[in-house]
């Protein structure tokens, strides 16, 4: 049985070697696709996303994308461009998501960070 602090472990180990890797770029990255990869199966890093993250995997991935997004957003760049440069299949998934996570519409978020810069 694994206790909870192997758990943690194991979500951070995947957290370590998705972001390493940058696999969380991948428009088309699924949980299966990650497990094969991560060498385990796709119950099990569920699990150790779940309960060592917090998260769920389409959670997990869409923060990272996020988090680069934010960091992007200080550019110049299209925001479609950036949408597809983080991971999103689409302007539209991008926007949703990144409201949802942000509060906000990245457009408005450049916006707001390029009056207080």
């Amino acid at each position: 049985m694994v206790v909870e602090k192997d758990w943690q472990a194991l979500g951070q180990r995947v957290a370590a070697e998705v972001s390493a890797h940058g696999w969380w770029r991948e428009p088309n990255l699924t949980l299966p696709e990650l497990a094969r990869r991560m060498g385990t199966n796709s119950n099990y890093l569920s699990r150790a996303l779940n309960e060592g993250l917090g998260q769920t995997f389409s959670g997990f991935v869409n923060a990272l994308r996020i988090a680069e997004a934010q960091r992007l957003l200080a550019g110049d760049e299209d925001i479609l461009y950036l949408a597809l440069a983080v991971g999103f299949g689409s302007k539209a998934s991008f926007n949703r998501v990144f409201r949802a996570q942000v509060g906000c519409t990245p457009s408005d978020y450049r916006r707001a960070q390029r009056r207080t810069s």
